[in-house]
């Protein structure tokens, strides 16, 4: 579960660099 969340976050950063993976989650 905490893998998948990770995977997500990481794909948000790429394609909005601009905001924080913390933001996104």
């Amino acid at each position: 579960m905490d893998n998948h969340h990770s995977k997500k976050a990481i794909d948000a950063d790429a394609l909005m660099p601009k905001m924080p993976a913390s933001k996104a989650l």
